[in-house]
């Protein structure tokens, strides 16, 4: 999963899937905005994955052509989702953030157990009892 370094917080999936080295988010959680950390991994996932899609959708959608038979039009659908969802689980796994914001909360922190925000002098998170980090 893609997490906030800030808070420990897990991405939507649907953030993780609109992020570009260009881009940034922001944490649901701490209001952090965020950045990718590692942009050559980001952009090599986007590459191969953009270039294996187009020359199998190509190669499919020419076969369809040729052939009239539906069975390649189906089979570009679903290597179109299984790319798209390949390329997902790839970002999710091996990409990370950076904090290029400050939060809109400077003057608490969050617990990254249980998400609470705490006073930046505590040592114990209020609702949980562990240790703030």
């Amino acid at each position: 999963m893609v997490v906030c370094p800030r808070c420990g917080n897990n991405l939507l999936t649907r953030q993780v899937i609109v992020i570009t080295n260009r881009t940034k988010i922001t944490c649901t959680r701490c209001s952090s905005k965020l950045q990718v950390k590692n942009k050559n991994v980001s952009s090599i996932i986007g590459g191969v994955g953009g270039g294996v899609g187009a020359f199998l959708g190509v190669f499919h959608l020419e076969a369809w052509i040729v052939t009239d038979n539906l069975v390649y039009l189906w089979a570009f659908a679903l290597l179109l989702a299984l790319i798209f969802t390949v390329a997902l689980l790839l970002m999710e796994k091996y990409v990370q953030m950076k904090v290029v914001g400050e939060p809109e909360f400077e003057e608490r922190r969050f617990c990254r157990y249980c998400g609470a925000q705490n006073q930046l002098s505590t040592a114990f998170c209020q609702r949980c009892g562990k240790k703030m980090d």
